[in-house]
This record gives structure tokens, C-alpha cells and sequence, in this order.
């Protein structure tokens, strides 16, 4: 889709890192504009599917975990965010992607991430 572009689209969350449930929900949510990767089944890894995984983006999510941990800090919860954002920000049709963080206090971070739009054309 490379004459294809996303309009532009922002997200903004606060997340409590003591909080595993919304954790775990706040990565998920990081994919949940891309279909190509929570639903388009045609652009999932070939064994996604087979390996019991419900789409690409669970995959990409439990996978991270399983690597890595469920990220207990800011630091390492900024971490996993940066590097799941990737799956999005690396495509075409998004356009320009920014995240940002803003710390707010012990155990808890701000997150406003914007994608898509008309970068310059």
C-alpha cells in the first residue's frame, strides 16, 4: 500500500506499572489500529495461527513477555512499549510514528502516541 496512507490518529494512556492486568492491555492496545496484525490473517507468520496464538500481535505481546518478563518498572515498561510501537511504526502505510513518555510519579507513566497522517507529501 505504498500510494496509502493512515489519517492521522493519536492515543493517549496512563497506565499504573502496578497494575499487570492494564500492563499486559496497554501493549496490546498498541496494535489494535493495525488489521494486518489482529486480523488480516493473510499478513500473520505462517505458524502463528498453528502455534495457538489468536493473531500476530498476541503472538508479538506474549512472545515479548515470555523473552523478556512483564516489564515491573518504568524503565522496563518503556522499553517494551518502544520495541512492540516498532511493529507499527516500521510500516509504510502509518506514516510518521511518535511515542512519548512522561513519568508521573513512582510506578506511574503517561503515554501519548500519535501515528499516521501526511508527512510532507
Amino acid at each position: 500500500m505504498g500510494n496509502c496512507r493512515a489519517s492521522l490518529s493519536t492515543n493517549h494512556i496512563v497506565i499504573d506499572i502496578k497494575d499487570k492486568e492494564k500492563v499486559v492491555d496497554s501493549l496490546y492496545e498498541i496494535m489494535e489500529q493495525d488489521n494486518d496484525l489482529t486480523e488480516n490473517e493473510d499478513y500473520f507468520q505462517d505458524d502463528t495461527l498453528e502455534l495457538g496464538y489468536e493473531s500476530e500481535a498476541d503472538r508479538i505481546v506474549k512472545e515479548y513477555i515470555k523473552e523478556n518478563g512483564l516489564p515491573r518498572s518504568v524503565k522496563a515498561y518503556i522499553k517494551a512499549y518502544e520495541e512492540i510501537f516498532t511493529f507499527i511504526s516500521r510500516q509504510e502505510y502509518f506514516g510518521e510514528c511518535q511515542v512519548t513518555f512522561v513519568k508521573l510519579g513512582e510506578g506511574k507513566i503517561s503515554i501519548a502516541q500519535v501515528t499516521g497522517g501526511d508527512y510532507g507529501n
